[in-house]
């Protein structure tokens, strides 16, 4: 390896280093991390009727716990999906 290589090589991986370090650094001010339970929900999962009930049971209880207030939550019919509405594959 030439000098000239060795310093090609060493500017682009210190300047990928610094793009990653510079792209991780909003995590540090973070300080509300998520549960596992949340990131599935929110990302991987149709929730059946029970677990709907249970996770909307949950965000009364942060609403109650963060404001002093009990919320009236409930689902709508006209956001459950039915079988004639799933596209087919």
């Amino acid at each position: 390896m030439s000098r000239r290589s060795f310093l090609r090589a060493s500017a682009v991986l210190a300047s990928g280093l610094a793009a990653l370090a510079a792209s991780l650094s909003p995590l540090r001010d973070l300080d509300d991390y998520t549960t596992l339970e949340r990131f599935v929900q929110k990302y991987y999962k149709e929730l059946t009727p029970e677990e709907m009930d249970k996770v909307l049971k949950r965000i009364a209880n942060e609403v109650e716990r963060e404001y002093g207030v009990r919320p009236h939550v409930r689902t709508s019919s006209r956001w459950t999906a039915s079988s004639s509405s799933m596209p087919s594959i």
